[in-house]
C-alpha cells in the first residue's frame, strides 16, 4: 500500500471533535424522582445498550471518516515510479508560423495544445522545465509542478523568425537531467529540420510532431564567382528549391543597381531544384536583388540581395581562435584572399585588413583593423556593461559602412557599449544613445568595433552580418568615405537551406507508459456513502420502534 498525499492525512485529526460530541451525548442528565426501584426496572436492561448503540455510531463515523482521508490521500497498491522530472522543448522558429492543420490551426498552437495535455498529466510529484528552441535556446521557467505556472510559461512562447535550435536544445535539456534518474525529454516540434529523425529514434526523447504537408519554394543558393581574367564579369548562380508535392512554375524579377535584368522562369518538379547562371558586368559594383514570384508559407526566402563589388583584391588576415561563421563570410568574397591565423601578429604588413574574433589586443597593429566583440578595454575604447537584447535605432548614413543593412530588423541578444576618446563615429545606436557599432579614426589605420555576441541572437542568421563585414572590407580597403560600399554574400535567408523545408522530416514516437499504482479512491467514497446510508437506515428505524 502506498499513500501518495501524505498531507491530506492530517484530515484524521477531524475525530477529535467527532468523539467530543459523542462524548457529550452519552453523559446523561441527573433527574429527581421519589423512588428509584420503578426506573431500575425500565432503565436497567435499556441502558447497556443504549451505550452500545452510541459507540457503534461514533465507530461508524470514525470508519466514514478514516475512508474519506483515505480517498484524499490517494491511497494505492501495487508499486508507484519515481517523481519525474519533464524538460518540455517547444519548438518557436519560423516554420511554426505555417497554418497547414486542421481549421487553418498554426504548427505553435497545435504544438502548445499538445504541451498543455503534457502539462494537466503531471502528477503532484513530478516536475517539469520548459524551454524555446527558436533563433536561440531560452529557458522559460525551471522545475516546477505547479500547473498553473507552467501554463502560464507555456503561453508566453512566441514565433520567432530565425532557424531552429531544437538540437541545441536537447543538448541542454540532457544537461538539466544528469542528476535525475527518472528525467525525460519532450519535443513538440514540426520536425522541419535536419536531425529529426534522429531525435525520435533518441531512447530519451519523447518527439510529438505537428505538422502539415505545406509546400513552400525558396532561393537556396545566390553564389557570385569573379572572372579569372577580367574583374568587371562576375557569374552570379542562382538556385530554386521546390519544397513541395507539387511542381512549380513561376516568374523570378531580378534588378542590378535599380535596373531590370533578364533571368528565366523557374520550372522545378515537385522536391525538385532549379538553377541558372547570371552573368554580370560590372567595374563599380552595385546591389543586386532577386524575388521568387510565388506565394507561399514563408515569404523571406522568396528573396534574396547582394552586393556586386568593385574590381579590387583585397588581403584578409583573420585572428581566431576558431570561427566557422567568419570564415565562411570572408571566403565567400571573390575579391579577398583570406589568411586565418590564430597568434596575434606581431607586425603589420601593407594592404592587409585585420580582423580580430574575440581576441583581447591592448594594442591593436597599424593598419586597418576590424574587431569583433572585444573581451575587454583597449587604449583606443572602452566597453560598458553587457546590454541584454539592445535595439538599434540609429545607423550613419554617410560613410557606407552599414549601407544595405538593416539592424534594426536584427534580433542582438548581448552586446557592450562602445566609447572612445579618439575621433570617432558610432554607426549603430541603441535606442538610448549606446554605440554598438563604432569606427575610430587613429593615424595608423581606421579601426571598426563590433561590440555584439554573435554566439547569440539572429545576426548570424541574418544576411545583415554578411553584408556589413562586406561594406566594412570595402571601405578599409579603399581607404575613402565615397562610392559603392560592399562586398558579394549570398542573400539566402537561412544558413541551412532546410529551414525552408516545411514538411516533417519525422513522426511521432511513441512515449513511454508512466507506470501507476491503482487507486481506490473512488471506491472508498462508495464504501464511506454505504456506511452512512446503513447508519440513516438504523437511526429511522430506532425512532419508528
Amino acid at each position: 500500500m502506498t499513500i501518495l498525499n501524505t498531507i491530506d492525512l492530517w484530515w484524521l485529526l477531524a475525530a477529535l471533535p467527532i468523539v467530543a460530541l459523542y462524548a457529550l451525548r452519552i453523559r446523561q442528565r441527573r433527574q429527581a424522582v421519589a423512588a428509584t426501584m420503578i426506573w431500575r426496572e425500565v432503565v436497567g436492561d435499556r441502558q447497556a445498550s443504549v451505550l452500545l448503540r452510541r459507540l457503534l455510531g461514533l465507530g461508524l463515523h470514525l470508519a466514514v471518516l478514516v475512508l474519506l482521508v483515505a480517498a484524499l490521500a490517494e491511497v494505492t497498491t501495487g508499486t508507484r515510479s519515481a517523481p519525474r522530472h519533464l524538460v518540455l522543448i517547444v519548438d518557436n522558429s519560423a516554420s511554426m508560423q505555417t497554418a497547414d492543420l486542421e481549421a487553418d490551426t498554426a504548427r505553435l498552437a497545435a504544438a502548445k495544445s499538445a504541451a498543455e495535455t503534457l502539462i494537466d498529466e503531471l502528477r503532484d510529484e513530478d516536475q517539469m522545465t520548459i524551454l524555446s528552441a527558436g533563433d536561440q535556446v531560452t529557458r522559460h521557467f525551471g522545475a516546477t509542478a505547479h500547473r498553473r505556472t507552467l501554463q502560464v510559461a507555456l503561453a508566453g512562447i512566441e514565433s520567432t523568425d530565425g532557424p531552429t535550435r531544437v538540437t541545441e536544445a536537447v543538448e541542454v535539456a540532457r544537461s538539466l537531467l544528469e542528476d535525475h534518474r527518472n528525467g525525460r525529454i519532450v519535443v513538440v516540434t514540426d520536425g522541419a529540420f535536419d536531425g529529426a529523425s534522429d531525435l525520435a529514434a533518441a531512447a530519451d526523447v519523447q518527439l510529438i510532431v505537428a505538422a502539415g504537408r505545406a509546400g513552400n519554394a525558396a532561393i537556396t543558393r545566390l553564389e557570385l564567382r569573379g572572372d579569372l581574367v577580367d574583374s568587371g564579369r562576375y557569374e552570379l548562380l542562382l538556385e530554386v528549391a521546390n519544397y513541395a508535392d507539387t511542381a512549380l512554375d513561376c516568374e523570378v524579377a531580378a534588378k542590378f543597381k535599380g535596373e531590370n535584368i533578364a533571368v528565366p522562369a523557374v520550372t522545378a518538379s515537385a522536391g525538385g531544384t532549379w538553377s541558372t547562371v547570371i552573368p554580370i558586368e560590372s567595374t563599380e559594383g552595385g546591389l543586386l536583388t532577386v524575388r521568387l514570384d510565388h506565394q507561399d508559407e514563408v515569404a523571406g526566402d522568396n528573396e534574396a540581395e547582394t552586393i556586386v563589388p568593385a574590381s579590387r583584391i583585397r588581403r584578409v588576415r583573420l585572428v581566431t581562435q576558431g570561427s566557422e561563421l567568419l570564415e565562411r563570410v570572408f571566403r565567400s568574397m571573390p575579391t579577398v584572399q583570406l589568411d586565418v591565423v590564430e597568434a596575434f601578429p606581431r607586425s603589420a604588413e601593407n594592404n592587409v585588413i585585420t580582423v580580430f574574433d574575440r581576441i583581447s589586443a591592448a594594442r591593436l597593429p597599424d593598419g586597418p583593423v576590424i574587431v569583433i566583440n572585444p573581451p575587454e578595454d583597449s587604449e583606443l575604447w572602452k566597453l560598458g556593461d553587457i546590454v541584454r537584447n539592445p535595439v538599434v535605432t540609429q545607423q550613419d548614413e554617410v560613410t557606407g559602412l552599414v549601407a544595405h543593412c538593416r539592424l534594426d530588423e536584427a534580433q542582438i541578444a548581448e552586446a557592450r557599449p562602445v566609447r572612445s576618446e579618439q575621433p570617432s563615429v558610432s554607426l549603430a545606436q541603441t535606442a538610448d544613445g549606446q554605440s554598438i557599432y563604432h569606427l575610430i579614426q587613429r593615424k595608423s589605420g581606421p579601426v571598426l568595433v563590433l561590440s555584439v555576441n554573435l554566439d547569440k541572437g539572429d545576426l548570424r542568421h541574418l544576411r545583415t552580418f554578411p553584408l556589413l563585414m562586406a561594406n566594412a572590407v570595402q571601405w578599409l580597403g579603399r581607404g575613402t568615405t565615397s562610392g559603392v560600399a560592399g562586398e558579394f554574400f549570398s542573400g539566402v535567408q537561412l544558413t541551412n537551406a532546410a529551414e525552408s523545408d516545411l514538411r516533417p522530416h519525422a513522426e511521432s514516437n511513441d512515449a513511454p507508459p508512466v507506470p501507476s499504482a491503482a487507486t481506490w479512491g473512488l471506491y472508498l467514497v462508495g464504501a464511506a456513502w454505504l456506511l452512512l446510508g446503513l447508519e440513516w437506515i438504523g437511526y429511522h428505524r430506532r425512532r419508528t420502534v
